[in-house]
């Protein structure tokens, strides 16, 4: 199982990047003593197109997986980890800020061919993937995750809020305005979240080296507490899970690792 899901994250990972690169050739003006062939420019169209295509049709099978199974995530701490990832990485490159503005300037460019592209298409497995994991009351501890997550930003998720959702249809009816609330109450808990780690900050203030010692050296921010057996080298949980999910020797000596210990705080 934890295979797939990294099959289908890696290639959804894969295919946003490729979109970006495609979307950014399209938008990059050819020098002076270049100029773009028209088969070229169709050539980038077409990998924007399919690669976008691609992008949601990945999303949707986890909407999907998140629908049906969503002990998959809620369950595991490594799918949730990913999971956390993927939506910070698809939302900050479609939304606003400085990573989103090549696709900003996609969605301006007056090319026919390109016409499919939307934030709509995008927006609503992600919106699925969120409301899909609220019944079994699993959405604070995603809200956790993201929250302590690298590149999060709460904007990109108010972006998502704020969207204009009676696009999806022409009527906004009783399930589409629950689905809204979802999303509000999801944003609220990464609020509280985000406050929760910086009120933690504050506290701990300025960390002595002792306190520095005991975090771990892959993510810098969880505490060590789970270590290779047998040589015996820590680092955090979460990060010796993922980190074997695809390699089976440590990561600072590069000994075989036969099992590993989590300790008891």
């Amino acid at each position: 199982m934890h295979r797939v899901y990294k099959f289908n994250f890696h290639n959804l990972n894969w295919a946003i990047t490729e979109f970006g690169v495609a979307s950014n050739k399209l938008q990059t003006p050819p020098s002076r003593h270049e100029r773009l062939h028209p088969a070229e420019s169709q050539q980038h169209q077409r990998k924007c197109n399919v690669m976008y295509e691609l992008s949601i049709c990945l999303t949707r099978i986890v909407e999907l997986v998140a629908l049906e199974t969503p002990e998959a995530f809620t369950q595991n701490d490594i799918n949730m980890g990913r999971l956390a990832e993927i939506l910070i990485f698809l939302l900050s490159r479609t939304t606003t800020g400085k990573e989103a503005k090549n696709f900003e300037n996609l969605l301006a460019l007056d090319i026919i061919a390109l016409d499919k592209i939307t934030r709509m298409a995008i927006f609503s497995p992600v919106a699925g993937i969120i409301i899909n994991l609220h019944p079994d009351k699993n959405m604070y501890r995603l809200a956790k995750y993201i929250a302590s997550t690298g590149g999060f930003q709460l904007e990109i998720f108010q972006y998502l809020l704020n969207f204009s959702w009676e696009k999806a249809g022409k009527d906004v009816d009783e399930k589409m305005k629950n689905s809204v609330k979802i999303l509000a109450d999801f944003v609220q808990d990464l609020q509280v979240e985000m406050d929760s780690l910086h009120k933690k900050e504050e506290e701990q203030g300025t960390r002595t080296e002792e306190s520095e010692e005991s975090l771990c050296s892959i993510c810098c921010s969880a505490e060590l507490d789970t270590k290779f057996i047998p040589c015996g080298h820590r680092s955090c949980n979460r990060c010796i899970k993922r980190h074997m999910l695809n390699n089976h020797k440590c990561f600072f000596c590069n000994a075989h690792i036969e099992s590993i210990e989590q300790e008891n705080k």
